[in-house]
């Protein structure tokens, strides 16, 4: 097993395929990797060497949403020519609504879902057939909940926020959206912070303290520079970045709506 692991490694990185795509040709050529290259050459083209290696730094969030849920999918090429392209365009709406239409949060359970008469990931292999370029779907993300609205900001393709808000307001949940996109918050608020996060902010603001030499002023300095940092990175208390008289959590009292949660992706 750990042999053909070993080869399915080296021939994604001579190939950029993906990886069932690899494990079945390996075994259609019992094991022998220069059998299993031919097969993949064969079938990609020009295109079948080296686009592993090669860097997958441009692409689209793909998206597909109802109203009370979402799915976005990081799918990456190499360069905006391609990326603008209506082929790579349709592909990544349409991992997207298979995504959606599986409830599906896992990058390998998507790659190996139906797609036409193969998979997503034959589909993804075939594309770089057609593009020349390394195509990878690096990452999918879907949520839902009944009692709340998806509202949706999209930068360029490249980031892209969901916000779910428990009134559906359309103005007032794309404002909020191209907040998080800009100003990037971990959080609603601190509950909702993992605590692995909160726990090394901590130890490096007890560091900082250790040596102070009195306990209980140091501890205060600590509960201090935490609560300065949940300001810093949680949603509703960000200043709004298109009015900064007023924070988040002011903005939405004004309209009576209330941010349950948010996905925000970007690729990078």
């Amino acid at each position: 097993m750990s042999d053909m692991k070993a080869l399915i490694v080296e021939l994604r990185d001579r190939t950029g395929a993906g990886i069932m795509a690899c494990k079945k040709a390996l075994e259609a050529a019992d094991g022998d990797i220069e059998k299993a290259f031919d097969a993949l050459r064969a079938k990609l083209g020009k295109s079948a060497e080296g686009k592993a290696s090669r860097s997958a730094t441009d692409g689209k969030v793909g998206i597909y949403h109802e109203d009370h849920s979402i799915a976005l999918v990081e799918v990456r090429c190499e360069t905006d020519f391609v990326s603008r392209g209506e082929v790579f365009q349709g592909f990544a709406d349409e991992v997207a609504k298979i995504a959606f239409e599986n409830k599906v949060a896992d990058t390998q359970a998507l790659l190996a879902l139906p797609m036409g008469e193969a998979t997503v990931e034959d589909a993804r292999v075939e594309l770089v057939g057609r593009v020349g370029e390394n195509i990878q779907i690096s990452g999918v993300h879907f949520a839902e909940h009944e009692s709340a609205f998806v509202k949706l900001y999209s930068h360029n393709d490249k980031v892209s926020c969901a916000v779910f808000m428990d009134v559906d307001n359309e103005e007032v949940g794309k404002d909020v959206a191209m907040h998080i996109v800009a100003m990037q918050p971990l959080a609603v608020v601190p509950d909702q912070i993992p605590a692995d996060i909160v726990a090394r902010e901590k130890a490096i603001f007890e560091e900082q303290t250790k040596d102070m030499g009195k306990p209980e002023l140091a501890e205060k300095i600590v509960a201090g520079k935490l609560a300065k940092y949940f300001k810093e990175v949680c949603l509703l208390d960000q200043d709004f970045v298109k009015d900064t008289s007023m924070t988040i959590n002011e903005y939405l009292a004004k309209s009576k709506a209330r941010v349950l949660s948010f996905i925000r992706v970007e690729l990078s």
